[in-house]
């Protein structure tokens, strides 16, 4: 078993991470089973100083489920190690899970945890370089992650 990097994004710029990121590639998860692709919308929360977060299931362009959460940050010196607890009354694993924001340009994202059981590659969009594709995995390594594991997301486009 691969030994998981704890270093995160310690200055994880929150406000500039929200928006939409779709999944480029991930381990497996039962949450997406069937998933042919996987979207994440993150909303700041200033008044509350959390990040509201719904993850959306899609087939056949259709969105066939989606789960609502919450996420914080857990130590204000590592604003990278965030806090997740889905609230949307579906049942989970876990109650609050790492979420784990291990490096990103703001463009893609490398998101996991301690356990080193999940993993996601996310980007703004569903089009990936291929000349981007080996760096991603490299960085996906650095921080631990057996890039044999990934499943990618069947409906990102490779140009």
């Amino acid at each position: 078993m691969n030994h998981i990097s704890h270093e995160t994004m310690k200055d994880l710029d929150l406000e500039k991470y929200m928006g939409k990121w779709y999944e480029i590639a991930r381990y497996r998860f039962k949450w997406e089973k069937d998933c042919e692709r996987s979207i994440a919308n993150y909303t700041w929360d200033p008044v509350n100083q959390k990040v509201l977060v719904e993850n959306q299931c899609w087939v056949d362009n259709k969105m066939i489920r989606s789960r609502k959460a919450t996420a914080w940050v857990q130590d204000p010196n590592d604003k990278g190690k965030l806090m997740i607890q889905f609230d949307d009354g579906l049942p989970a694993d876990f109650g609050p899970s790492p979420y784990w924001v291990h490096w990103s340009d703001y463009n893609n994202a490398i998101v996991g945890g301690p356990s080193g059981r999940f993993l996601w590659w996310l980007s703004r969009n569903n089009t990936v370089k291929a000349s981007d594709v080996e760096p991603m995995l490299k960085v996906i390594r650095k921080y631990g992650y057996d890039t044999d594991k990934l499943m990618a997301n069947p409906m990102v486009v490779i140009k």
